[in-house]
């Protein structure tokens, strides 16, 4: 929502986001689903989406990551993700795009070569929305997130 509204959505606080390939039904416009946002499509190049002006139209080159393909938006995101995530990566799904570890620490690279102010906390022994460490993290994240916005 905060990519695609970002006059609406500025700051994003996530506990084990989805940045895998978990569209269903599937939209050929996002054939990777929410990998395209930090990771090109594995497949063959054909156009996705990107949001130009509020409108969504072909990005080119076909298959750019959708971060990587547009200019910085004025959004703050912090977010973590376990080791233990899902259980992933799972042999039965081999597609490459379930792999929820990689899929942040994707997303971050991206965000920093970017430069959007983010924060990801990678953490050991952690499970898909991990209690304990939202007991630990949750005050300092919503902090974060509102401390010193907007970014000048």
């Amino acid at each position: 929502m905060a990519w695609f509204y970002p006059d609406l959505y500025h700051r994003v606080l996530a506990f084990s986001p989805t940045m895998v390939n978990q569209q269903w039904p599937h939209d050929p416009s996002l054939r990777g689903g929410a990998w395209e946002y930090h990771s090109a499509w594995t497949g063959p190049a054909t156009p996705n989406l990107i949001s130009k002006a509020g409108v969504l139209t072909p990005a080119e080159p076909p298959g750019l990551p959708l971060i990587v393909a547009a200019p910085t938006k004025p959004i703050r995101f912090w977010f973590f993700g376990g080791d233990q995530d899902l259980f992933y990566p799972n042999p039965t799904i081999p597609d490459g795009m379930h792999d929820w570890t990689l899929s942040n620490a994707l997303m971050a690279k991206v965000l920093a070569e970017k430069g959007y102010h983010y924060q990801f906390l990678f953490v050991r022994n952690a499970k898909h929305v991990d209690r304990p460490t939202i007991a630990q993290t949750l005050p300092s994240a919503l902090e974060w997130v509102w401390k010193g916005y907007p970014i000048p």
